[in-house]
């Protein structure tokens, strides 16, 4: 009997690891701005951009670690270490951001290596714009978060395209039914006509 349960233990491990992170995932999702970073870290078409990218690109490429849930973002709002170590389903939400915080800034090294130039930051300058991030939102332990919500011209509307240059401020998008043709008739939801001039674009 003692041999048989033995040999199940590394099967319950496992199960009991898939439901914390199922659980992960329900509780604690990404916001747009980390699951666009958790995306592009394994993008071969971001990895072909990241090539492309000047010094001055790459100056300011590297903040993108400090997304409004970073991780922490995420452990000050959950009470700091010792609530994250207490809950598996939080530490594993906390590690998987710090995870994707990690490896994005050491492609950020690597790219700065392939230049011949060092990396102008460290994990405690990295960590530092972390936490003005953290003290930006307003996040403390003492007092709760406010119950704040943007509203959007359309549902989902943060999703889609939720600041200049789109999710990851580079002009490109994740979606692969993006229209790519456009005719007074095709690809058209709506039109208003407006006076005067000026730039228009596909939106």
């Amino acid at each position: 009997m003692k041999t048989r349960l033995s040999k199940l233990l590394p099967y319950f491990f496992i199960l009991g690891l898939t439901l914390i992170s199922q659980a992960e995932e329900k509780e604690y999702p990404f916001g747009v701005q980390l699951q666009v970073l958790s995306d592009d870290i394994t993008d071969p078409k971001y990895l072909d951009v990241l090539k492309t990218m000047i010094s001055t690109d790459l100056a300011a490429e590297w903040q993108r670690v400090a997304t409004p849930d970073n991780y922490l973002t995420f452990q000050k709002r959950h009470g700091g270490p010792q609530s994250i170590e207490n809950n598996p389903t939080l530490k594993q939400a906390y590690n998987h951001r710090r995870r994707v915080a990690l490896h994005f800034l050491e492609l950020m090294k690597q790219a700065y290596h392939q230049r011949d130039r060092e990396a102008p930051f460290t994990l405690e300058t990295v960590e530092q714009l972390c936490l003005t991030s953290v003290e930006q939102t307003g996040i403390s332990n003492d007092s709760p978060l406010s119950q704040l919500r943007i509203l959007m011209p359309a549902p989902d509307a943060e999703q889609q395209w939720p600041r200049f240059r789109g999710p990851s401020g580079q002009g490109t998008a994740s979606s692969r039914s993006i229209p790519l043709h456009w005719s007074p008739t095709e690809n058209i939801f709506w039109k208003v006509r407006v006076t005067g001039t000026g730039n228009s674009s596909p939106i």
